[in-house]
């Protein structure tokens, strides 16, 4: 099976490199790995994706996009797809409006998350082992966290092709706190298992399941429970 996992504090290194696998450290001072996530936007779904991510980009800046806006963002996103440059700076520059050019500017080369999100191309491969270690990106806030993880979430979803497909999750209290990793986690344990593909969650409190307004989701799509003496 592939596997496409997200850990913390390095919990699945040995294993994912005894396996051959690909651990991404996201967020590491040390880290060189850098995204490019308008690079797929050849078709319609993901024209709209892109748009809709985007979008995201701009509320956690504070801007909340108007129809006028957002009309301006997918038609750059189209001439974006002939373009032989899709990095964020050229998304940028294809954006005739102001606002949206400084409230963007936080993820491109001149913003502190461009390093990471503003990659002529894109350095994730696509290995059949990929784990990504949480830890770092956690800590660097909500509005540069999200954008990272709905790129990454994109990624793995559309590697579903009906392919014996697992993925754990480690220190899952991070996914059932947080509001979109446990709104995206609801959709993949009611979802994955139409393409094949197997959610694990490890906790180290039932309570974090438990006291999860997603609770009956979990419990009801988890029938499998391995209970280890602590």
């Amino acid at each position: 099976a592939r596997v496409f996992g997200f850990d913390r504090k390095n919990g699945s290194f040995v294993l994912c490199s005894a396996a051959g696998g690909h651990y991404f450290d996201i967020g590491a001072d040390e880290s060189t790995l850098s995204f490019c996530p308008l690079h797929d936007i050849e078709n319609l779904s993901d024209q709209a994706w892109a748009a809709e991510w985007v979008e995201t980009c701009l509320v956690l800046q504070g801007v909340d996009p108007t129809p006028a806006m957002r009309n301006l963002i997918y038609q750059a996103i189209v001439r974006l797809s002939v373009s032989q440059s899709r990095s964020l700076t050229e998304f940028v520059s294809q954006v005739q409006d102001n606002d949206l050019r400084e409230a963007l500017a936080h993820y491109t080369l001149s913003g502190p998350m461009g390093n990471l999100l503003d990659a002529a191309e894109d350095d994730l491969r696509d290995s059949r082992f990929m784990i990504f270690e949480m830890e770092h990106l956690s800590q660097l806030g909500e509005k540069n966290m999200v954008p990272v993880l709905l790129y990454l979430f994109r990624r793995m979803e559309k590697r579903l092709d009906g392919s014996p497909t697992f993925v754990p999750l480690d220190e899952s209290w991070l996914m059932l706190t947080h509001p979109m990793f446990r709104e995206k986690l609801r959709e993949w344990l009611k979802t994955l298992r139409s393409k094949n593909a197997n959610v694990l969650l490890a906790t180290q409190e039932p309570s974090d399941v438990l006291n999860s307004p997603i609770r009956d989701v979990v419990l009801a799509s988890c029938p499998v429970k391995i209970l280890l003496a602590n």
